[in-house]
C-alpha cells in the first residue's frame, strides 16, 4: 500500500469496519475495547484494525481506543491455525464446535483462535492433533503438526514407488 493511505472498507452484512494503513498478513490481537482488534504484522509494528459494531453507534459517537495490542493472547484467523496444524478448515471449525479449542473467539462471522494454541484431547478413538501439538510444544518448537504430515506423506509416496 502506498505510504499515506488508509484503506477502508465497511461490511454491512456483517457490521465490521476494517481499516487498514500497511500490508496485509498479520495477526489479530484484542485491545481494551471488546469491539476492536488490531493486525500487527510480523515485525510487531500495527497496520491496521477491524471494528465491529459500527452500525450501533451514535451520530457523533466517537470509539477512542489506543492501536496498542493488550495483554491477551495474539489472536489469528482459524484457517491459518488450520492450515499450521496440517487439518482442514472444517475441521477446525469442528473441534472448536465442540469447545476443544481454548481461547476461541468468534468476531463476527469468522473464528479466531490464540497463536499459541491449546486444543483438548478427545474421549474416543485414535490421538490425534491435540496429541501431535502437546508434543511439538513440549519439544519447544513452534507449532506446524502439518510438517509432520507432509513428511508422513512423502515417506508413503516413497514406499508406494519402490
Amino acid at each position: 500500500m502506498a505510504p499515506n493511505r488508509i484503506k477502508l472498507r465497511y461490511d454491512p452484512d456483517i457490521d465490521i469496519l476494517e481499516v487498514r494503513w500497511g500490508p496485509n498478513g498479520g495477526t489479530f490481537e484484542p485491545t481494551d475495547d471488546d469491539r476492536v482488534l488490531v493486525e500487527v504484522d510480523s515485525d510487531g509494528r500495527t497496520v491496521g484494525a477491524m471494528i465491529q459494531g459500527t452500525r450501533l453507534a451514535k451520530p457523533g459517537h466517537v470509539i477512542d481506543v489506543a492501536l496498542e495490542p493488550s495483554a491477551a493472547p495474539r489472536l489469528i484467523p482459524a484457517r491459518i491455525a488450520a492450515e499450521r496444524l496440517g487439518i482442514s478448515d472444517r475441521r477446525m471449525l469442528q473441534l472448536i464446535a465442540e469447545g476443544r479449542v481454548h481461547g476461541a473467539e468468534k468476531l463476527s462471522r469468522d473464528w479466531f483462535v490464540p497463536e499459541d494454541i491449546d486444543i483438548t484431547p478427545g474421549t474416543r478413538g485414535r490421538a490425534g492433533i491435540a496429541k501431535r501439538l502437546s508434543a511439538v510444544k513440549e519439544q519447544g518448537a513452534p507449532y506446524d503438526t502439518g510438517a509432520h504430515a507432509k513428511a508422513r506423506s512423502g515417506e508413503k509416496a516413497a514406499a508406494g514407488s519402490e
